[in-house]
């Protein structure tokens, strides 16, 4: 069987050498693309989404040894709006930064959408008046919980 690089006239260790170099940088291309433009890792940063996905101790409120570790997925909003207890990755809004002082990486649970109005009442969280299965600790932090009734 012959390859491309025989039509050449170069040694077999040139062949074999130019072989792998285009296989290697194939796939770092491939790598690189799927990264950019496909998926991408994060790691949890702050407990903010504890005890669903864990942050690493000594972080306040971190109640793992290791941070958890997700994949997003770049391509899907562009096909679609986000839906509600999707987990999503987005960096640091300017008015966030700003107040915060702080920047990089969220990653968050959406609990309301663009016209829902939402409020917590008793550790419960209510979308246009209406129970969720979302529950809030009295940290803070929210956890999946049976539905309130009421």
């Amino acid at each position: 069987m012959r390859g491309p690089f025989d039509r050449l006239g170069l040694s077999r260790r040139t062949r074999i050498a130019l072989d792998w170099i285009f296989t290697i940088a194939g796939a770092v291309g491939i790598v690189i693309v799927v990264k950019f433009y496909v998926v991408n890792p994060y790691r949890i940063p702050s407990s903010s989404m504890e005890p669903t996905l864990h942050c690493a101790r000594p972080g306040p409120g971190c109640e793992a040894r290791f941070s958890d570790r997700v994949l997003a997925d770049r391509l899907i909003y562009h096909f679609r709006d986000p839906k509600r207890g999707e987990i999503v990755v987005f960096n640091t809004p300017p008015e966030a930064k700003q107040r915060c002082g702080e920047g990089g990486v969220f990653v968050k649970r959406i609990i309301g959408l663009p016209g829902d109005v939402w409020s917590e009442k008793n550790g419960f969280v209510y979308i246009d008046g209406k129970p969720t299965a979302a529950t809030t600790t009295r940290r803070g932090r929210s956890r999946s919980g049976p539905a309130a009734t009421s």
